[in-house]
């Protein structure tokens, strides 16, 4: 698993919205990803899982709960993967 902090909305370090930005190529629990969301106490953690050359599955959970969609997770990972990937 790797994982990145991005910080979303900023263009200065540790400031802006946090987020937690994790790569995975398992499939991982609900409650394991849950507990992950948790321990990093970000305002969202977005797990990423690429299922095709530039496809991406993504399951975004706050410290609370998981959620169906987040626009912050999505704009930060998108970052990512433009900056980590291309």
């Amino acid at each position: 698993m790797i994982y990145y902090h991005a910080d979303v909305f900023s263009s200065k370090s540790l400031s802006g919205n946090g987020l937690t930005v994790i790569f995975h190529e398992e499939d991982m629990d609900t409650q394991y990803m849950q507990r992950i969301a948790e321990e990093f106490k970000q305002f969202e953690t977005i797990f990423l899982r690429q299922i095709g050359e530039k496809h991406f599955r993504a399951r975004i959970f706050t410290v609370e709960e998981e959620l169906d969609f987040a626009g912050h997770p999505i704009l930060g990972a998108v970052s990512i993967i433009h900056e980590e990937l291309c």
